[in-house]
């Protein structure tokens, strides 16, 4: 149920994006379209902190049992906490652009793909195939920062050199 969760919110990136490209009235150019995916990219990652720092605070036996993992309220709670930064980083990315969005990049693709080895060392280590240690979660944590990076790398490429139609 938990991983259902974070895949429909990875999934709202795109349908989010679309949506709004197409329901966008005046500047249809590429660097307007690339930033909008940016905007919906980073606010599914504050959406999925927000929902990770939940899981961790209020279900930490729930969410353990998902990772395959001991419950241990210190770990969880604090896991929960860098959760809740990606979760604020996320959602103010709505508002602040730019260089905010290369600071919010930076510390989701930190954050994403360090879980990401912890899990791969879990899975090595103590075989742990819980499907939150070995599921679709986890390829999320890899890919989010991959598409993140692309959409911030193309839109300062696109504002940089706009293309003159």
């Amino acid at each position: 149920m938990i991983e259902i969760v974070f895949i429909a919110t990875f999934c709202a990136m795109f349908i989010g994006g679309f949506i709004h490209i197409v329901c966008l009235k005046k500047d249809r150019s590429a660097q307007n379209k690339l930033k909008m995916f940016l905007i919906w990219a980073l606010t599914s990652a504050g959406a999925i902190g927000l929902e990770k720092f939940y899981a961790n605070v209020f279900y930490p036996e729930l969410y353990a049992k998902f990772l395959g993992w001991n419950p241990n309220v210190a770990w969880q709670f604090e896991v929960s906490i860098i959760n809740f930064i990606i979760a604020t980083l996320g959602i103010l990315s709505i508002w602040l652009h730019d260089l905010f969005w290369v600071a919010s990049v930076i510390t989701l693709t930190i954050r994403d793909w360090g879980i990401a080895i912890g899990h791969y060392l879990e899975l090595i280590l103590h075989y742990d195939v819980a499907s939150g240690n070995v599921g679709l979660a986890v390829y999320i944590e890899i890919f989010h920062p991959i598409i993140a990076i692309a959409l911030l790398i193309a839109y300062y490429n696109v504002k940089k050199f706009p293309r003159k139609v």
